[in-house]
């Protein structure tokens, strides 16, 4: 499960990492674009990462509305209705950083209170996909809004999973993507993902990976906050109307993370 806001505390390691990630990339000749970097901490108690991958554009959990839709994937329209103008991070401000611009307003979030999801739901039961996953379920999930869209990889697209498809992720097949948009409470969060996998898979609680999200920092807040949101004195400062200006497009990109 990937979610924006995430729950980890942004370390001087992991700053590190994603400069070291950024400066490379830099070094490579990348100049002027977006890049979202995806990567996984290393289990153990060295504090270690490792890359997923790199992609050259804006992630979509950047906004509510999942940009494109490829073959057979579905699109709650009442969301799209609802949600169409709002963000769940400044792209204004993301765009400038990109650009090697300082971000016009602080905060970078613009509803703080709610979280963008994108949930990969996995079986292990080889067969046909009808016999097992509820594709009527999925469909109904969209069409009221509980689900943004759903993406279906090739094994929803055929209906069926085989012995191959289950040797792809150590004896689990991938059906497809889930992306939601919900109040940002965890415990809320996980009782509804709980709700939707077991109705997907017909009552059966043995045919999927369970989507659980947890919280890497244990209790207590998570340090998510640029600096600037950290002092008292930038805090009490009014917010202005935000400045454009022209920047140079030799101007060397900006990592930074937004939260």
């Amino acid at each position: 499960a990937f979610k924006t806001p995430g729950t980890i505390t942004f370390t001087p390691g992991l700053k590190e990492f994603l400069r070291g990630v950024a400066g490379k990339m830099s070094e490579l000749g990348y100049r002027s674009g977006a890049m979202d970097i995806e990567f996984m901490r290393v289990k153990g108690d060295t504090e270690a990462y490792e890359v997923v991958e790199i992609n050259s554009r804006y992630s979509y959990m950047g906004n509510y509305l999942h940009m494109g839709c490829p073959d057979g994937a579905l699109r709650s329209s009442l969301h799209i209705e609802q949600q169409t103008p709002l963000e769940v991070r400044n792209l204004l401000n993301r765009t400038r950083l990109s650009l090697g611009a300082d971000p016009s307003t602080l905060p970078c979030r613009d509803r703080p209170c709610v979280a963008k999801l994108a949930l990969m739901v996995y079986t292990n039961k080889r067969g046909p996909l009808d016999e097992f996953f509820d594709c009527e379920a999925l469909n109904g999930f969209v069409n009221d809004g509980t689900l943004d869209g759903w993406t279906g990889k090739i094994v929803y697209q055929r209906k069926e999973v085989t012995d191959f498809d289950l040797r792809q992720f150590g004896g689990w097949a991938k059906v497809g993507c889930m992306l939601a948009t919900w109040e940002n409470r965890q415990d809320d969060m996980n009782k509804k993902l709980a709700e939707i996998m077991k109705a997907l898979f017909r009552g059966r609680d043995d045919l999927f990976l369970p989507v659980v999200l947890i919280d890497e920092d244990g209790p207590g807040p998570t340090k998510l906050a640029p600096d600037a949101l950290q002092d008292p004195v930038q805090q009490k400062k009014p917010q202005t109307k935000p400045q454009t200006q022209e920047v140079a497009n030799q101007a060397p990109p900006t990592c930074c993370t937004i939260s």
